[in-house]
């Protein structure tokens, strides 16, 4: 009869240890009615709310409950019915649950000793898979209990949890509550949010199961790296109703915050970006996937039901697979289709939670396909989707990637590919691998590490010859010069003295083609060939890649697999770069690569030896190759060029002195272009340092037009120009009319007399650029180009006296270094006295002057 006491007589008598004994005795005597009213009583002495209004009530609930568990026999046999004995009824194990519930969670805990706490936590997180069958408790009260109780073990690390969480994976309580959790609604949702989140985080297996489950955008949000974008996707969800008929221990169950929040949310609202494609289609596969696994592991576990064995989930190899997504290329979690549209758009490109990864999985996607011998087909357009990637990838996140070790391959390749599109993406990464347009600009750790990957790359890149490769799809800009003809934006003057094809090419079989005549030569091959009747033997199976082949520029036959001018013209695909685009990328990373490997250092001064890539550009076999990129008649690339001539240059005193032997001046001078800024430039800092002059005379040389190589190509005033208002002014003067004191130069003085004579000097060399890249050019000296637009002007100094005197044009025109102009008008006019005899006596000059004799 004393166990049906009433409360206040019960909260009486806790303090007497007597009481707990009896109690304990209760529920260990095999008595399902003692064991239900033991559970029940222990439930209402240990209920915070049972004596709301006894004094001191936490401190004489603490005192119950250590006296309580003072035999640590008691809590064995408290544990003992959630071990999953078949002898316990409902009732009972679910206030056997409450009162855990009381000892370890909130807000019973706050009446518990820490000591107390620890060790009951130890033994509940010993039960294992049994505990699981709480779930499965008739009531739903149980169910969530058991949440917040495996909430409190998780508090207490994880050591004491991962039983629980191994637990749950093989119990397959994971799977259902995974299903749970996204596909229903209330407080089971919610309780089964809960549970995933304490049996997931920082637990290994849990997390792995999660990217197998999931697209692995989801993994990305709960390891924090989408949190922004996974934010503003499910910002618009509504949350969840709450169940106001709760029991109390569910009131205390929170909505899943931080990453948690944002990846639930995010399951339930439709994405599509480059790291998550999801939607109601995909929610129904998984959901599919769950439910058929679910069965699945429920029929498994009846059938061994009744022989008392047990089944374990195989959790390790269960993924699910989603048919609306198997069409995207997915690489490394990123979806290259929506990255590179994305990217196309807005020219910016998606934040990606793992750049590295990505890129690198990218390149070896596409190392993987390029073993496959195939043509065009699905697997060579994700080749190129591939590329595509890197390119943009790399160049927002080069920093982050760091230098690349498959920067060697990537020249080899670009070198070596037989298609056209592989090239020409390639040539594209090598320059994201090489180049950084606006590293000034970031910030400074950004910054360094930017210099560190691209220094790296471009140390493997020049090592691999791939100077040689980049100045090779430069030069084949010439082949392509009438398809894009000479953009009407630039002003350009069309003039093309030579338009007959020419036919330098040799090789070893005597082939007439189209009626032409094809003669031996003395390099034992025949001759007279035009490089596309070359490439049609090719491609008519007349010859082959071994066949020996010859042009003038080379220095011996070689096959033709070896020429890669032919060889590049036989590959196959589309073009993604014309010829143009092409030329102009190869020498913006050539430029790059000098600019970052400078030729001086931080005062000024020249190294010595001059850094490799400056070595390799100024060799005879390629400096000469560099100079004639300045008659590709495409403005772009002539000011690269230019600009590239400028830096290989400036500090090279043994290849500037011998510019003009390269055609350099003559080509510069017959561009017809009007973007002449970077020409200037060149100009200004080569035109007086060449070695034209005998060495007897060099020294003796004091006006500009005789130390200057233009001196007797352009008139003294423009050359004045440029070396007294540097290269801007003097580029703007060149392609403008200018009738002044100090510059007369006209139009009609550019296209009529300059530029026909030095085409005419340079001759067809031109068209044999067209027909071979590699072509040289043999150096002649020019004639004096006359101008009859001077014809009579008297230039002194640095004006032109009769423009000068004339003040009705010229009114006070600021004469500049006035002492020095006085004293070359004297000069010259006793020069011209000694030429002239004087018949003007001194009475009469004095006349004419209006001045009164003197003396």
């Amino acid at each position: 009869g004393w166990i049906s006491c009433s409360e206040h007589v019960l909260r009486y008598v806790a303090g007497e240890d007597r009481c707990f004994k009896r109690i304990f005795a209760a529920l260990g005597s095999g008595s399902d009615g003692l064991a239900l009213e033991a559970a029940s009583t222990l439930s209402m002495i240990f209920s915070a709310k049972a004596g709301a209004k006894v004094a001191g009530e936490t401190e004489l609930l603490q005192v119950a409950k250590s006296r309580a568990f003072k035999d640590i026999t008691h809590l064995d046999t408290l544990v003992r019915p959630l071990r999953g004995s078949k002898h316990v009824s409902p009732l009972q194990l679910m206030y056997t649950v409450k009162v855990f519930g009381q000892i370890v969670c909130f807000p019973g805990k706050l009446s518990t000793s820490s000591a107390l706490q620890k060790l009951v936590i130890q033994h509940l997180g010993g039960i294992g898979r049994p505990f699981f069958g709480l779930f499965s408790h008739p009531a739903e009260s149980v169910h969530h209990y058991a949440a917040y109780i495996m909430e409190s073990i998780s508090e207490s690390g994880s050591a004491i949890m991962e039983p629980i969480r191994n637990a749950a994976l093989q119990e397959g309580a994971y799977l259902s509550h995974l299903k749970s959790a996204i596909f229903s609604s209330g407080e089971p949702s919610k309780t089964s949010k809960r549970l995933i989140q304490i049996w997931t985080e920082g637990y290994g297996p849990a997390m792995e199961l999660v990217k197998r489950v999931f697209p692995r955008g989801f993994y990305f949000i709960l390891l924090g790296r989408l949190s922004k974008k996974g934010k503003a996707a499910a910002g618009g969800k509504a949350q969840p109703e709450k169940d106001h008929g709760a029991e109390e221990a569910n009131e205390n169950i929170k909505e899943p915050t931080g990453p948690w929040e944002i990846f639930w949310r995010a399951v339930a609202s439709d994405h599509s970006g480059a790291a998550l494609i999801w939607n109601e289609r995909c929610r129904t596969e998984l959901q599919d996937a769950l439910e058929r696994e679910e069965n699945s592991l429920l029929l498994a576990k009846n059938k061994v039901k009744d022989t008392g064995g047990t089944i374990s989930w195989n959790h390790t190899e269960f993924f699910v697979i989603y048919p609306s997504l198997e069409k995207e290329l997915s690489i490394a979690g990123i979806y290259i289709r929506l990255l590179l549209d994305s990217y196309e758009k807005s020219g910016v490109l998606e934040r990606l939670p793992n750049s590295k990864d990505v890129f690198l999985s990218l390149y070896g996607q596409f190392l993987g396909l390029s073993d496959l011998d195939i043509g065009y087909s699905a697997e060579k357009e994700t080749r190129e989707l591939c590329l595509k990637a890197m390119i943009c990838i790399y160049r927002q996140y080069g920093a982050e990637i760091g230098p690349f070790d498959g920067v060697a391959h990537c020249t080899l390749l670009l070198d070596k590919t037989k298609s056209n599109t592989y090239r020409h993406y390639l040539l594209q990464l090598l320059e994201a691998l090489l180049v950084k347009e606006d590293i000034t600009s970031i910030a400074v750790q950004q910054k360094k590490l930017w210099e560190v990957a691209i220094r790296a790359n471009s140390k493997v890149f020049i090592l691999n010859k791939g100077v040689e490769l980049c100045l090779e799809m430069a030069t084949n800009v010439h082949n392509y010069v009438s398809d894009f003809g000479m953009p009407t934006k630039s002003k350009l003057l069309a003039y093309d003295s030579h338009t007959n094809e020419v036919k330098d090419w040799h090789c070893d079989i005597d082939v007439t083609i189209e009626s032409a005549k094809v003669e031996k030569m003395e390099t034992g091959l025949y001759g007279g060939y035009s490089r596309d009747n070359i490439l049609k033997l090719y491609k008519d199976g007349k010859i082959d890649y071994r066949t020996l082949c010859w042009a003038p520029g080379m220095i011996e036959p070689l096959p033709l697999y070896q020429i890669r001018e032919l060889r590049w013209k036989l590959c196959e695909g589309k073009s993604v770069l014309n010829a143009m685009e092409a030329a102009k990328i190869a020498l913006h990373i050539i430029q790059a690569l000098s600019s970052l490997h400078a030729a001086y250092d931080a005062d000024g001064n020249a190294l010595h030896p001059l850094p490799l890539v400056h070595r390799q550009l100024s060799e005879s076999s390629t400096f000469p190759h560099v100079v004639q990129m300045l008659l590709a008649k495409a403005p772009d690339v002539v000011a690269e060029a230019a600009t590239l001539l400028k830096t290989i240059l400036e500090h090279n005193d043994e290849r500037i002195k011998c510019l003009f032997l390269s055609g350099a001046f003559f080509f510069i001078l017959s561009y017809p272009g009007s973007n002449f800024v970077q020409l200037a430039n060149l100009l200004l800092v080569s035109h007086q340092r060449q070695a034209f002059h005998n060495a007897d005379d060099a020294g003796t040389k004091t006006r500009i037009a005789e130390k200057s190589f233009l001196g007797s190509i352009l008139p003294e005033s423009l050359l004045h120009i440029l070396d007294h208002y540097g290269s801007e002014v003097f580029a703007k003067a060149f392609v403008s009319e200018n009738d002044t004191p100090e510059l007369v130069w006209t139009h009609e003085m550019r296209t009529k007399y300059l530029l026909p004579q030095i085409h005419q000097h340079v001759g067809d060399f031109n068209m044999r650029l067209k027909q071979h890249s590699h072509s040289l050019y043999d150096y002649n000296p020019m004639p004096p180009v006359e101008y009859p637009e001077l014809e009579g002007e008297v230039w002194c100094y640095r004006y032109y006296l009769a423009n000068l005197c004339d003040e009705d044009r010229f009114p006070e025109w600021d004469i500049k270094e006035h002492v020095e102009f006085l004293q070359s008008l004297l000069t010259k006019w006793r020069n011209e006295l000694l030429l002239t005899p004087v018949t003007l006596s001194y009475e009469d000059a004095c006349k004419i002057l209006e001045l009164e004799r003197f003396g």
